[in-house]
């Protein structure tokens, strides 16, 4: 399913429904929301002010129709206007794409960068670690009704009796699927939040040192607080700050007031996501501002992070 491009005649009528009469002044792509095509959409409105909104369309996937992503991100993104999380506000949802041939949600446009701080490691560490533990105090409930199974996302590599061919790729990928099996059967159940399921630095937007927008919530499940802590450590192993990761978990815990149980079995299934190659993920972060590494850094950084966690599991 390709994006519509700018001159689709749905953006016109698009528009109109919002802001009857304005002018379409251009199309932009910003840098992260690579799961989807999003554009920001600036135009001029009939009083003469000028307006951004951001269109997001959603392609065909494998484990979701388009149409139940525009409607969960739709749900949340809701929810969570009374809830104090900082994220876009929800203007507009087309799920039989009447207006682009494709599930189409338009938000509020948020001022804001991305921010990759390998040099503050420690402060962008706490900050974000203060947010997500205010996402998690949202209530599934005021999300929607149509949150994913977070501990059935994050750890469906783990079910089958063999590891899926893209672990069986690599030793690290079967020592992450057998200590991933053996942990999953004895964590038990906790308190279910509201759960991201990708919180990592292309999904934040920051002014200064705060964190102005959470983005891409398609992806919300209702599940273990601890998948997005362990994810979020994940990025900050691979990045060569692992000591900031230990200040991300404490930032959390205190903010939350509460322990993180089974981290080594979130960490594993974080692992499992930055597998058949780490490296891929690192041309994405350098879009983002990073200090590049090697594909042999990303590897060794990688294989450190699932032997702690194995032993964390075990």
């Amino acid at each position: 399913m390709s994006s519509p491009e700018p001159r689709h005649p749905g953006y016109r009528t698009l528009v109109d429904s919002l802001e009857p009469g304005a002018d379409l002044i251009d199309f932009t792509s910003p840098p992260g929301g690579f799961s989807n095509s999003t554009r920001v959409v600036r135009l001029r409105t009939r009083a003469g002010s000028e307006l951004a909104l951001v269109v997001r369309t959603y392609a065909a996937s494998d484990y979701d129709p388009p149409a139940a992503r525009a409607r969960r991100e739709h749900d949340v993104l809701t929810g969570l206007q009374a809830h104090g999380v900082p994220a876009p506000r929800p203007l507009l949802l087309d799920v039989d794409g009447v207006h682009l041939g494709v599930p189409t949600l338009v938000t509020s446009y948020l001022v804001g960068r991305h921010r990759v701080d390998q040099r503050r490691p420690h402060q962008w560490a706490s900050a974000t670690a203060a947010t997500l533990a205010r996402i998690h105090a949202v209530p599934c409930s005021a999300a929607g009704e149509h949150l994913m199974n977070g501990r059935y996302e994050a750890t469906w590599f783990a079910r089958p009796d063999a590891a899926p061919p893209f672990l069986a790729a690599s030793a690290v990928g079967e020592h992450v699927w057998s200590a991933a099996r053996e942990a999953l059967g004895g964590a038990r159940p906790v308190a279910p939040v509201l759960v991201h399921l990708d919180y990592w630095a292309g999904n934040l937007l920051w002014k200064g040192d705060e964190v102005a927008a959470v983005l891409d919530w398609e992806e919300a499940s209702c599940g273990d607080p601890g998948i997005d802590v362990a994810y979020a450590r994940l990025e900050l192993c691979l990045l060569g700050v692992p000591e900031a990761a230990d200040t991300f978990l404490a930032t959390y815990e205190a903010e939350a007031g509460r322990q993180v149980h089974h981290l080594g079995l979130w960490e594993l299934a974080a692992a499992a996501r930055a597998l058949p190659d780490p490296a891929g993920w690192v041309a994405e972060w350098v879009e983002l501002g990073a200090v590049s590494c090697n594909d042999a850094e990303a590897w060794a950084r990688l294989e450190r992070f699932v032997d702690e966690a194995a032993r964390r599991s075990g």
